[in-house]
């Protein structure tokens, strides 16, 4: 029987995916001569990049090292590619000002608009590609030289290490995104470790992401 392997990539890259499309078509459908839309767009983009370079600082402090300890350099690839990525979220999310304080016709805004989508699908596609490769080479690099239980114990460590208004923001994001089995071993664990009162804001931040049906599943086989 196959050793059972802990999925380090994972919920959290399934939670980027749906973000990162949602945003793209948001974009995609913007009236960018209305500055509400332009608004809105923004503050989904925060959202989206809060999300994306936390996750990028999570994998370089805690998942690197362990990639170089199993193989020298084999961590060099995925972090320069953050960097780049890095890179292209500065330029992104400049344009994006750049548009929101422009006071070029409506007709240019939309231009500029159109623009600023078809940047955004050249970034989420190499965001999509450099995710499949970490899920792909680095997860089993990983689960050839550590345990399960090695590998959920520097996943503690990065929940722990999420401040809390960051880690709402995530659960909500993560959690329609992921399997009812995802759901429960990450709501399941909350509901043993954590104090109370804070499986108790998780528990109704998840319920409003997810909806009084699939929260009623889930609650049930968690026993929440």
């Amino acid at each position: 029987m196959d050793q059972e392997r802990f999925p380090l990539y994972g919920p959290i890259h399934k939670a980027l995916r749906s973000v990162m499309a949602g945003l793209i078509a948001r974009s995609g459908a913007a009236d960018w001569s209305d500055p509400k839309d332009v608004a809105a767009i923004q503050a989904e983009w925060e959202n989206a990049m809060t999300l994306v370079a936390s996750h990028h600082h999570h994998e370089d402090d805690f998942i690197h090292p362990l990639l170089a300890k199993a193989s020298p350099g084999a961590h060099r690839e995925i972090e320069r590619e953050h960097e780049e990525q890095s890179r292209a979220r500065e330029d992104l999310a400049g344009f994006l000002q750049q548009i929101a304080s422009s006071d070029a016709s409506g007709p240019q805004k939309q231009r500029l608009g159109a623009e600023f989508t078809v940047a955004l699908y050249t970034y989420y596609s190499g965001l999509l590609m450099h995710m499949r490769r970490e899920e792909g080479d680095a997860q089993s690099l990983l689960d050839r030289h550590y345990s399960f239980e090695e590998l959920a114990a520097v996943n503690n460590q990065i929940v722990r290490s999420v401040p809390p208004d960051e880690m709402m923001l995530a659960l909500g994001c993560m959690f329609p995104s992921i399997s009812i089995y995802e759901q429960a071993g990450i709501l399941g664990g909350i509901k043993a470790d954590a104090p109370p009162h804070v499986f108790q804001a998780v528990s109704e931040r998840v319920r409003a992401a997810i909806g009084e049906d699939a929260w009623a599943r889930l609650a049930q086989r968690i026993g929440a």
